[in-house]
């Protein structure tokens, strides 16, 4: 089934005017969308600007960036609080820092957001120190302080992210982006941390509950008339599930079609979602998706695909229960993938 994606409206840091803006830029969207739509025979039912409705809210599910426990781990002789090349998992444990390149991904990615996709009104985080450091440029531009919140975790972990200290020892650059966190963080908001280790049914649970409260809080900035958008700091398989989660009226609910259509491309193969890759997913008033655009890789691709973290994608038949509690007839595929992403 041929799908299609909305542009976004243009950039503005006034709220008056990117909501004229944006509403006569929608409109002229959905105008050519429907035409599409109506006109192809392949395309079940039909739309218009009045069915479809203009966005109200949006939501950016983004990636962190490169990782340094993509890095060979390094040897006891050549451990070195500056030695950026290597993974110290006894520094570490399983919550990795940005690498150099990570870092300047997460500034360029917070440069794109800042320009097109503003106003924004809320910047969300995993815990995980690589997504609260992507996360920390933009919380920095935009003045918003990062709400830290444990549903959007990465996905199937053995053990939290909390670790003594542990960046400290580690890099200067963690060292210094946690004092500069520290200031960020948002001491108003917390939600209770996730069990570890987590198996796939409480994984499927959470990426629910995350779904929902994501959609609650669409719902809650659509109801202020300022067509806001929310920017989530998270991993890549997770990204994935709160995407089907939030937007799966688009695919009449059926997770194969989505992993089919948007993760892996049907006509034309997709790349994935690559070190802070950004989906975009627009809401109504009443918090309905009503455009969910595929992942746009360009913070990555504008510094020559820097790093060693790699695009992510996982097809249907390889692992039917990876983003989203799959039919009890694929049951017997599954199995727990804790790698993370």
């Amino acid at each position: 089934m041929q799908r299609y994606f909305l542009p976004f409206p243009p950039p503005s840091r006034r709220y008056a005017s990117i909501k004229l803006s944006g509403e006569i830029f929608l409109a002229a969207a959905l105008i050519v969308l429907c035409a599409q739509v109506n006109a192809s025979a392949s395309i079940e039912g039909k739309c218009s600007a009045t069915d479809i409705g203009a966005v109200r809210a949006r939501i950016l599910l983004v990636r962190h960036g490169d990782k340094m426990s993509k890095y060979p781990p390094c040897e006891e002789s050549s451990k070195s609080l500056d030695n950026d090349l290597c993974y110290d998992i006894d520094a570490y444990g399983n919550n990795p820092a940005l690498s150099p390149c990570g870092r300047a991904q997460a500034r360029r990615v917070a440069q794109t957001i800042d320009a097109k996709d503003g106003p924004i009104v809320e910047v969300v985080s995993s815990p995980y120190l690589r997504a609260l450091q992507t996360a920390l440029p933009l919380s920095q531009k935009t003045g918003i302080p990062i709400q830290v919140e444990p549903l959007v975790s990465e996905d199937r972990q053995l053990t939290d992210p909390y670790r003594a200290h542990n960046a400290h020892h580690a890099s200067s650059d963690a060292a210094r982006d946690l004092e500069d966190l520290s200031r960020a963080w948002d001491r108003t908001f917390s939600s209770p941390p996730i069990p570890t280790p987590e198996n796939n049914e409480e994984y499927w649970t959470r990426a629910s509950d995350a779904a929902a409260a994501l959609r609650s809080r669409a719902l809650r900035v659509a109801s202020s008339n300022i067509n806001g958008t929310i920017v989530v700091f998270s991993h890549a398989g997770p990204s994935f599930s709160f995407a089907y989660g939030l937007c799966k009226n688009l695919y009449d609910d059926v997770l194969e079609d989505f992993v089919r259509s948007f993760v892996i491309g049907e006509d034309v193969p997709l790349d994935g979602l690559a070190p802070t890759g950004i989906i975009r997913a627009a809401f109504d008033d009443r918090g309905k998706c009503i455009a969910l655009e595929r992942p746009d890789n360009g913070a990555w691709m504008s510094l020559d695909a820097c790093g060693k973290t790699k695009p992510h994608q996982k097809s249907y038949a390889a692992d039917p229960g990876k983003y989203w509690k799959p039919p009890q007839s694929d049951a017997e595929k599954l199995y727990v993938d804790r790698t993370g992403d």
